[in-house]
């Protein structure tokens, strides 16, 4: 992920605020040892893996109202 990603799911949960995905985080993550992440940059949809745990990230909550272009 890179600086201006905007996270839009993550582990499944969808309409992440700033409680969700602390709380989320705070739980800790899957047996798989990956948690599932959807997010936009550039105006396009992407999806990864990332292992449990601190995001290391900066947050805000916002609201994106583009069309999204799947990758």
């Amino acid at each position: 992920m890179q600086k201006g990603d905007v996270i839009i799911e993550y582990a499944s949960e969808r309409d992440v605020t700033l409680e969700k995905l602390s709380a989320i985080v705070a739980k800790g993550g899957p047996e798989t040892g990956q948690m599932p992440v959807v997010f936009v940059r550039d105006g396009r949809r992407y999806s990864q893996t990332l292992p449990p745990g601190s995001l290391s990230i900066s947050a805000m909550n916002t609201t994106i109202n583009v069309p999204l272009k799947s990758q």
